[in-house]
């Protein structure tokens, strides 16, 4: 058995974290026989890894699960930038 699972980080915890990782930094009421409350926060600030450009840079967030105050599992997420795009802005002569 994995590490991960013996640990309660399952597929379904995941995905479950993710989902309340949308919903962006702060308290949120989770209905849940499991957990009370989930909270969502900056890990580290967005910074290129290796302290120079070398690396793109990235930033980490991790969702915590809560159950009477007290943290019994979290997911940390790494989030770096995969692509973009818009109008043009500058225009060649």
């Amino acid at each position: 058995m994995k590490t991960e699972h013996r640990l309660g980080i399952t597929p379904v915890l995941k995905r479950l974290a993710f989902f309340y990782l949308k919903k962006g930094v702060g308290s949120h009421a989770i209905e849940s026989p499991f957990y009370d409350e989930v909270l969502v926060r900056e890990l580290y600030s967005w910074h290129s890894p290796d302290g120079q450009s070398n690396l793109p840079p990235q930033g980490g967030m991790v969702v915590e699960f809560f159950w009477l105050g007290e943290r019994v599992r979290w997911v940390e997420f790494g989030c770096h930038y995969i692509g973009g795009g818009g109008e043009p802005i500058l225009k060649e002569l």
